[in-house]
């Protein structure tokens, strides 16, 4: 009898820990995924469009990306029309690669000096990364960005 006993009890004390394993598992987050070095640093990105952002008609839009290896970002976003700057916006976020998944979550939008907090995930699919370039396609919209690598002290006109 003492043996059975003895068995149920270590058949259970196992069973309980396997459950506490799994439990910790679930609810555990998953360890930061490294950020790809061939992404951290200052990217340019250049579209002629014709479109309305703000309520303003642009025709060129210029964008400077700023990957810090620490998974911040700042995008700064520059609206022309015919030559002259009518909007800027400056947006923070956190960002990732995760296999073939950039992905990026608004932090702050800044315009005119002024924040406002949001949140929204973007998710794109990669379509190649070298040192001078990367290439990606957002899942949200099927628009492919191209941007080229720039010096660290790279200015938008």
């Amino acid at each position: 009898m003492k043996l059975e006993e003895h068995a149920r009890s270590s058949a259970r004390a196992t069973l309980v820990s396997a459950l506490v394993f799994a439990a910790i598992a679930l609810v555990a987050p998953p360890a930061r995924s490294e950020l790809p070095k061939a992404w951290v640093g200052s990217w340019y990105t250049e579209a002629k469009e014709d479109k309305e952002v703000a309520g303003e008609k642009y025709d060129i839009r210029r964008e400077l990306l700023v990957n810090r290896g620490d998974g911040t970002k700042t995008n700064t976003f520059r609206y022309y029309n015919r030559g002259k700057l009518v909007r800027e916006f400056v947006v923070t976020y956190r960002w990732g690669v995760d296999s073939r998944t950039y992905w990026t979550v608004c932090q702050t939008v800044l315009v005119s000096g002024e924040g406002t907090p949001c949140s929204t995930r973007f998710e794109y699919d990669v379509i190649s990364v070298t040192d001078r370039e990367i290439r990606y396609k957002s899942r949200q919209t099927g628009i492919e960005y191209s941007a080229i690598r720039v010096a660290d002290d790279f200015k938008l006109p």
